[in-house]
């Protein structure tokens, strides 16, 4: 198994992470979130983490929370940019900001897959269960015609507002159940398009 590291990019970093929680830089914002796969014990103190962090996520049941202000006069809603896409990131209730940073190395793959294909060759991309575009924005980005399925409505608008915000276009929006999409593709059936 070849391990795969993760180019530097100067709007994410991730500080420091232990008993269950990771403080995290987006941008110029710092947070506290819960991550169950840091079961070890962090490096910096829990004080250093509530003097750098401006949020914490504060876990009320498994799946939502709330988010305690750290800093005052932080913004709630702040954007960040990767090679170009631009990601509008908010705070949300169930501890996800709009992006999985963890994802880079699997962007940078798909870019570099659709940028070694022939100039004669059509270059498709289809994202199932595609969240807010990170891989959609990227394949995009890359000349690809992009098909983004997912099937939370206000996650759809958040992904356009992504493709505006990265001065992209022309990202084809699928409003469906990924699985069941899929199979009707597969089926040869027409697709559901917002």
């Amino acid at each position: 198994m070849k391990r795969i590291y993760s180019s530097h990019w100067s709007d994410y970093e991730l500080i420091d992470a232990g008993n269950d929680k990771k403080i995290e830089r987006f941008g110029n914002t710092i947070l506290i979130r819960p991550d169950r796969n840091a079961y070890f014990s962090p490096i910096l103190s829990q004080k250093e983490w509530k003097q750098k962090a401006h949020f914490e996520f504060i876990e009320e049941t498994s799946s939502k929370g709330i988010w305690k202000t750290l800093k005052q006069n932080t913004p709630k809603e702040w954007q960040i940019n990767y090679k170009g896409c631009v990601f509008n990131l908010r705070l949300t209730k169930f501890k996800h900001i709009g992006v999985f940073p963890e994802q880079q190395s699997n962007w940078d793959f798909i870019k570099t897959q659709l940028c070694c294909t022939e100039p004669f060759e059509e270059k498709k991309f289809l994202n199932l269960f595609a969240y807010t575009g990170g891989a959609s924005l990227i394949a995009n980005s890359a000349g690809a015609n992009v098909f983004h399925c997912d099937s939370v409505k206000q996650i759809i608008s958040w992904s356009k507002e992504n493709m505006e915000s990265s001065n992209q276009s022309d990202i084809r929006w699928v409003f469906d159940d990924a699985l069941k999409f899929a199979t009707k593709e597969v089926k040869g059936k027409k697709n559901m398009m917002v």
